[in-house]
């Protein structure tokens, strides 16, 4: 039993100092000078907080936002079976083109936001293999509308489609992901947009997940670039025990899994594609107070999560939650408004 005991405190030990020593040797990769920021923009939660989504875009554009994430809902574009309506989206990438930004556009059914997956009611009724060729229809629909658009710098392919167990299942449960779907989505976007001249890329949790799980290798095989997730602070369900727990994650813990991605697949264009910017917490946002809210993210815990962001050595980041920010910056609460705001300014430095 000593033996045992003794054992397992040294093999503890040996996990320790090598840990340390790869989080030292990340924090010496080399990394990018300047960090650009950017922003998720999504329609659907700008009306969920009671905001006209076109206003919303141009509160947020008049900050210097220049670098987008634009999730095309399809339930919003193909609320009738074969009727679409992009009028929104054509007015938005208009003008983002026209004032020189660089938008992702998200495609695919699971797409930035809650429910995850955002399922047309005609569509849900469907059998999978018919919704999953529907699914190929509006990603191809989409990429081919906005193909010849100068703001669209790449494509994004379904938003983490290995987070499992993720989603509103009252709703809308998110089918098991597949690699051999994603890859067929990824095929049709080269399809319809043959100029070469855009990445095509995917997400994924920066803080969950096996790295090198044979279905993630695979599916990152498949694209050109992949965005992590960077959260410092949420309520979660640990062993049954609800409560808010903090991602002791550091900088160099991101650059040590962008090295080691990189030594598989030496391609990759990596970068932060969810920067943690609102609260997360027990109940939806606009049921939380502002003590709620604070508690959950205080604007000083805010602050400490943009700068470790340009610690990672990433090159570019984009911000989740600056419409909640701007949601409270007009109801007497600027604090989240005016640290967003600032951050922007050292996209013109």
């Amino acid at each position: 039993m000593r033996r045992f005991v003794r054992f397992g405190m040294w093999f503890c030990g040996v996990c320790v100092i090598l840990i340390t020593a790869l989080l030292i040797f990340a924090a010496y990769l080399p990394g990018a000078e300047k960090v650009r920021f950017g922003a998720t923009y999504s329609v659907k939660y700008a009306r969920d907080l009671g905001m006209d989504p076109w206003w919303t875009y141009k509160e947020l554009s008049a900050i210097g936002i220049r670098d987008w994430r634009v999730p095309v809902y399809w339930d919003m574009v193909e609320y009738r079976e074969g009727v679409y309506d992009f009028r929104l989206y054509d007015k938005i990438l208009r003008d983002a083109e026209k004032n020189g930004s660089r938008v992702i556009l998200v495609v695919g059914r699971r797409v930035p936001r809650w429910p995850e997956c955002h399922v047309p009611e005609w569509a849900k009724r469907a059998p999978l293999d018919v919704q999953n060729e529907a699914v190929k229809k509006i990603v191809a629909t989409t990429v081919k509308r906005y193909r010849r658009n100068h703001a669209i710098i790449m494509w994004q392919v379904e938003n983490e489609p290995l987070l499992g167990g993720f989603g509103d299942p009252k709703h809308w449960q998110c089918p098991p992901y597949t690699s051999g779907f994603f890859w067929e989505l990824v095929e049709i976007v080269h399809e319809n947009d043959p100029s070469g001249t855009r990445k095509i890329i995917t997400t994924e949790s920066g803080e969950l997940g096996f790295w090198f799980a044979p279905s993630r290798i695979a599916m990152l095989r498949t694209v050109e670039g992949i965005g992590f997730s960077f959260y410092r602070r949420a309520w979660t369900n640990f062993l049954g025990r609800e409560k808010y727990r903090d991602y002791f994650r550091y900088p160099a813990f991101y650059r040590l899994k962008a090295w080691a991605y990189r030594l598989v697949i030496p391609h990759l264009s990596i970068f932060i594609s969810e920067l943690q910017a609102e609260p997360w917490g027990p109940k939806p946002f606009l049921q939380m107070t502002i003590a709620e809210q604070h508690e959950a993210l205080s604007p000083q815990k805010l602050r400490e999560i943009i700068y470790d962001s340009k610690r990672t050595g990433f090159d570019r980041v984009y911000l989740w939650g600056v419409e909640s920010a701007l949601y409270l910056k007009h109801r007497g609460h600027p604090e989240y408004w005016d640290i967003i705001k600032e951050t922007f300014k050292t996209n013109l430095r």
